[in-house]
This record gives structure tokens, sequence and C-alpha cells, in this order.
């Protein structure tokens, strides 16, 4: 299949699913699909997006709502964005770290509410997820750091090293501190 005739196929699936003329323009306009793979038996289909330069995670999010909205009664949806001018790196973890997380939905749902609830930190290392003991670390490291890591590369992003560390979250110590000074005065 011509380049072209994946370029219009997917300006033809931009228009179906109700994406706006000026994002069509300024941030999807030379885009194409790669791909589609669909499963009958799970009723899910996975499209392979090639973008000729990163979007924002605004559009990002756009596209991916009105994906799963527009074909909801035929399949569940996902795709796995690629860029013609490279991919997105570590920079952009925390502006995405949204969209990277509902990409995750195959984890136990308390897993699931952690990363909802977590801020990335990124370091020269990679993206750490912080946990509150060696055991939530071993646990997250098992389960969660294989999804991420696909959920990442699902976004565009490049390959990232993800890692689990322990270390208390600096708004629980806070509170802890000032319980502590309550009792004191009380």
């Amino acid at each position: 299949m011509s380049d072209h005739v994946r370029q219009e196929r997917f300006q033809l699936l931009l228009e179906q699913i109700g994406i706006p003329e000026e994002i069509k323009e300024k941030e999807l306009r030379e885009g194409s699909i790669e791909r589609l793979e669909v499963n009958r038996q799970k009723r899910h289909w996975q499209f392979y997006i090639q973008l000729p330069s990163p979007v924002t995670p605004l559009v990002f999010e756009m596209l991916e709502e009105k994906l799963v909205l527009a074909f909801r009664e035929i399949a569940s949806v996902g795709f796995t964005m690629s860029f013609k001018t490279g991919a997105l790196n570590l920079d952009n973890v925390e502006s995405f770290w949204p969209a990277i997380v509902r990409k995750t939905k195959d984890l136990p749902d308390h897993i699931q509410l952690k990363l909802e609830r977590l801020k990335p930190h990124v370091s020269s290392k990679g993206l750490g997820i912080r946990s509150l003991s060696d055991a939530e670390a071993t646990s997250l490291e098992r389960q969660a750091k294989p999804v991420i890591e696909t959920a990442l590369l699902e976004c565009g992003f490049e390959r990232i090293n993800v890692y689990t560390y322990v270390g208390a979250d600096e708004e629980e110590t806070q509170r802890f501190q000032e319980k502590k000074k309550r009792r004191r005065t009380v």
C-alpha cells in the first residue's frame, strides 16, 4: 500500500471520528495509518499511526478519546504512535503521564490507582516509580514495569528505563509531621 493511500485513510479516519479541522491541519496533516490489527476474538482494534512529528498531550488525548468513542459499539480500540522525526523522550513523560497510565489498564486496580496518583520521577536513570516499601517495589517491578514500558512505546516514546525505588512521599511526610506537632500541643 502506498504512503499516499495510508495518508488518505488516516485523514478519512480523523474525519470519521470528528477531529476538528484546525487540529487536523496543524498537527495531524501528514499522518498515516501504517497498519491496523484486528483481534476478532477479543473484539479489539489496534491502530499503528505515524505522524511527522510529536503532538501535544492535548491532541494525543483527544485522538485517543475520539477513537475509543467512535468505535466503542464495534470493538475496543487502542493505538500505537510513532514519529518520523524521532520519538518522545524523558522530558515529555510528565506531560504525557495521564495518557501513559490509561494505557496500563490491564494492571490490578490497586496498582492502576497508585500510578494515577503518582507523580513520575524523571532522572538520568530513567523513569522512577516510587514505592513505600521493598515488598511494594518488588511487586511494582514485576507487575507494572513491563506494562509501563509497553505503554511508553505505544505513546511514541523512545525506549525508557523504568525502575522502582523506595521513598516517602513529601506530602505524606509533611502531613505526618503536622499530626505529630498537633499531638504535642494537645
